[in-house]
């Protein structure tokens, strides 16, 4: 049985750029088809601990936070949330890559404004959504009678998500091809949207999207982190059934109200959950950090993989 005492001090003896190397290697190994996922994930766990214990100072800030964010791809793997938050202090005590053991994106840019929540009311886009909630709704309602693509099917981390039910998607913007299809059905949500560069540019250079986003019955999205800090979330809720939640960062857990908006940080841990009999409906919308300058936009998308 290959544990993480046994993977550890099989580490332990290799050069340390070979264990983060192969860290790397056995993380990716884990996500093939028909392989021993557990294992991998353990071999991976025990040569990133391995090179970030034993090598000390001698592991350079850029290469300590690549370790970092491939050790916390492993341990999210893992679903030890302990273990992810207690390294990511580590990190923060280095004075490398995060700001707050509970935020933890792959890709992070140092010096914004972090929190998990943030008032809807200091964004215009929230009060154009909410001015537009009725027309909103109405296009939602309609296209209940249309084939909502299955989340997972564009991107496969999204399905790996749903640790319980159903997760359904319409997506207006982003690199759906059903995008203008479903941008023509809804031109009161286009409009809403299109008034607003924050969300059409995050769409349009890749940091983000926005979409409707049901969640069946009794479905729970497992706890993660967003890939990353440039952005924030914003939730219009649509058709919210009593009984369900969502919960950012360290803070308690919050519902959503039909006609308002949520914004959040979905860069921190979050989770949602409908413990309900009926579908939970949002309007999912990624915009641009208000941090910077939309004359950044574009340099700051440059390599951001979402």
């Amino acid at each position: 049985m290959w544990d993480l005492e046994t993977a550890f001090n099989n580490a332990s003896l290799l050069d340390g750029v070979v264990q983060g190397a192969l860290g790397e290697l056995w993380f990716h190994h884990s996500r093939l088809p028909n392989r021993n996922r557990c294992q991998a994930l353990q071999r991976a766990r025990g040569y990133l601990v391995s090179r970030l214990e034993t090598a000390g100072r001698e592991v350079t800030d850029d290469e300590a936070a690549g370790l970092h964010v491939w050790l916390n791809r492993v341990l999210d793997a893992q679903n030890d949330w302990v273990a992810c938050r207690s390294w990511a202090q580590k990190c923060i005590s280095r004075g490398v890559l995060w700001e707050h053991p509970y935020q933890r994106p792959g890709h992070f840019l140092p010096g914004l404004q972090s929190q998990p929540w943030h008032c809807p009311r200091h964004f215009e886009l929230c009060r154009r959504l909410e001015a537009s909630y009725e027309a909103i709704k109405a296009e939602l309602l309609a296209l209940l009678d249309v084939t909502w693509g299955k989340v997972g099917e564009r991107a496969a981390h999204d399905g790996g998500l749903i640790s319980a039910g159903e997760w359904r998607e319409v997506v207006l913007l982003g690199d759906s091809e059903e995008c203008f299809a479903n941008r023509q059905r809804c031109p009161a949500t286009s409009n809403a949207l299109a008034s607003r560069a924050e969300a059409t540019e995050c769409a349009r250079l890749g940091v983000g999207e926005a979409l409707f986003s049901l969640l069946k019955p009794h479905t729970k999205l497992r706890t993660h982190c967003g890939p990353t800090n440039i952005r924030l979330t914003c939730h219009l809720g649509l058709i919210i059934p009593e009984g369900c939640y969502i919960v950012a960062g360290d803070q308690a857990p919050r519902t959503w109200e039909e006609g308002k908006c949520l914004v959040f940080d979905d860069s921190f841990e979050h989770s949602v959950e409908n413990t309900s009999d009926q579908s939970r409906i949002i309007l999912l919308v990624n915009f641009w950090h208000p941090g910077i300058s939309p004359n950044d936009w574009p340099a700051r998308a440059s390599g951001v993989i979402v």
